[in-house]
């Protein structure tokens, strides 16, 4: 970088990364669509929610394929192929809410509907299951409108008006008159009801609150269907959708009653799995490219295997203990098979899978912060990145996110000079210019604590022939030894359990939260902190919350 550049961006770049650390701690989410701060500012958990407007969004993947799933089973779920998810500000979910359907994802969904449809009439066992009544030919109308009336019902999460069952009866009898068979007429049944923008989109418009005309309450088939997407990444069952209509929705002591039930099942763990492998990028895993020669032992089962533990450490402290979610910052404890066992140069385990392992003293590996898939994927193809590792903390784990350089900034260090030097010295040299050090402070440091995992997470005990110095210090979060500081650092930092919060409520909401929203997320700080940072009971919380069953007026 030029000193004229330096000179012109300084002042910018400087005013977007003053670090926030004198500001309330949950002020640091962004902004929303709409320009306003997505923190809490000035709020009190007693002061009126003033909820996001109401409106409707697209399914994402996993709830399109897990809707599938409950209509019609396995072989339905197999034959689904849905357009792929976008993300936009750091989340699917809000993607699905703000994106518009491009026409090739039309067309996408037509034969995604059209395969499913085919697959479920040809399976015997799973169309008899699904067929209220025994059509006796291809144009058995009463029986046909029986079957729309009863299949529609879950698959619009709500009961089908008597002209809409009509004009979908009379479409499989066009269907019908053409091919002469029953199963026509039940696959253009099938097709026609997973096509409909009432079964692609989630529906949350709400009625008149009457306590509050300021509001929306969401209906009782539109919480249980919000409920169902959050907790089960699928539509409501039929099961659900009676429990609503019979009030079972209508106080807190339903909700959290409905809410266990539904978090028992095992499609909550995988939901879960979904958007941890989302928010922590395991999912770009899969796809990450090393330099071959440099990370020989880099396998696609490796790569599976950092995946796994990841989620399977969260999978232990959310499900199987019940215990306090910060763990995953600081635990001293793993789940790791013999492929990364070996990368990490411990024992492995007896037999083929995962177990519980504990990691050595001497390599300060804790939690997250020493977990192989992290830190491959947050390193260059061909060397460690304390800077990626660095802004992955700040924004993923304190909700602190680091703005991007401006445009004429070129964020890529110089190449190396004739002199040998560690990653930190050439990052520190990068750092002494004015327009880069402003950002650079909040994250290189971070990332120096992790300089003793290489580009794929395995431990090294020097850097280009250097001793490594972990050591560092970062404002508003404070100084550092080495990973073991760090990982306790984040763990105590209000920021790393506020975020959690923050991770579901985007999530479930699909939007940044917005000033309106802050006294909901303080009332579910309060119960998470209160409640020894359970994410169980978060989850509970969550639905239960007037943010989550309340939207303002559709724009």
């Amino acid at each position: 970088m030029t000193a004229l550049a330096a000179s012109a961006l300084a002042a910018a770049v400087t005013a977007g990364c003053s670090g926030n650390d004198d500001s309330n701690p949950f002020d640091q989410g962004g902004t929303t669509s709409s320009g306003a701060s997505s923190g809490t500012g000035g709020a009190s958990p007693d002061d009126p929610i003033k909820p996001a407007s109401g409106g409707i969004r697209r399914l994402m993947v996993p709830q399109y394929v897990g809707s599938i799933r409950v209509l019609f089973g396995d072989i339905g779920a197999a034959a689904a192929d849905p357009p792929l998810d976008e993300a936009l500000k750091g989340f699917d979910a809000i993607g699905a809410a703000e994106l518009t359907t491009a026409p090739s994802s039309v067309e996408r969904y037509e034969l995604s509907a059209r395969a499913i449809a085919s697959a479920v009439v040809a399976d015997k066992p799973t169309i008899d299951a699904i067929l209220p009544c025994d059509p006796t030919g291809p144009t058995d109308t009463a029986c046909l409108g029986q079957f729309v009336s009863s299949l529609g019902r879950v698959a619009w999460r709500r009961a089908l008006t008597q002209p809409e069952v009509d004009r979908i009866v009379a479409a499989s009898q066009t269907a019908a008159n053409a091919y002469g068979t029953v199963d026509a007429a039940l696959e253009t049944i099938v097709s026609a009801l997973i096509q409909s923008f009432n079964f692609l989109y989630i529906v949350e418009i709400g009625e008149p609150d009457a306590k509050d005309p300021t509001v929306r309450r969401l209906t009782p088939l539109e919480l249980a269907t919000r409920m169902s997407f959050f907790l089960l990444d699928a539509t409501p069952e039929a099961t659900l959708l009676d429990a609503a209509e019979a009030g079972q929705l209508d106080d807190d002591a339903g909700i959290a009653a409905i809410a266990k039930e539904l978090l028992a099942r095992p499609e909550a763990k995988t939901t879960l799995d979904t958007l941890y492998a989302e928010v922590f990028r395991l999912r770009e895993l899969d796809i990450m490219a090393k330099d071959p020669t440099l990370f020989p032992q880099l396998t696609d089962t490796l790569k599976q295997a950092m995946k796994e533990e990841t989620l399977q450490l969260i999978r232990d402290i959310v499900w199987e203990k019940n215990s306090d979610a910060r763990e995953m910052f600081d635990a001293d404890r793993t789940f790791v098979n013999a492929e990364l066992a070996s990368l990490y140069g411990i024992s492995p385990p007896s037999g083929s899978g995962f177990a519980e392992a504990s990691l050595p003293a001497s390599q300060e590996r804790f939690g997250l912060f020493g977990h192989a898939g992290l830190l491959a994927l947050l390193s260059h193809t061909d060397s460690t990145s304390p800077t990626r590792r660095g802004a992955f903390i700040q924004a993923r784990l304190l909700c602190n996110p680091v703005p991007p350089p401006p445009p004429n900034v070129v964020p890529v260090l110089p190449p190396p000079s004739g002199t040998p030097k560690s990653m930190k010295q050439r990052l520190e040299e990068h750092m002494k210019e004015a327009s880069c050090a402003s950002c650079h402070t909040l994250m290189d440091p971070i990332g120096f604590a992790l300089e003793h995992f290489d580009g794929i997470g395995a431990w090294r005990a020097k850097d280009n022939g250097f001793d490594i110095d972990t050591t560092g210090s970062v404002k508003g979060l404070g100084d550092f030894a080495g990973p073991g500081d760090l990982s306790k650092l984040v763990k105590d930092d209000p920021r790393s359990a506020q975020c959690l919060i923050k991770n579901l409520f985007r999530q479930s909401m699909g939007h940044l939260e917005t000033d309106g929203e802050a006294p909901a997320l303080l009332q579910l700080d309060d119960s998470f902190t209160g409640g020894g940072y359970r994410i169980r009971d978060l989850l509970v919380h969550l639905v239960q919350n007037p943010a989550f069953r309340l939207v303002g007026d559709p724009k």
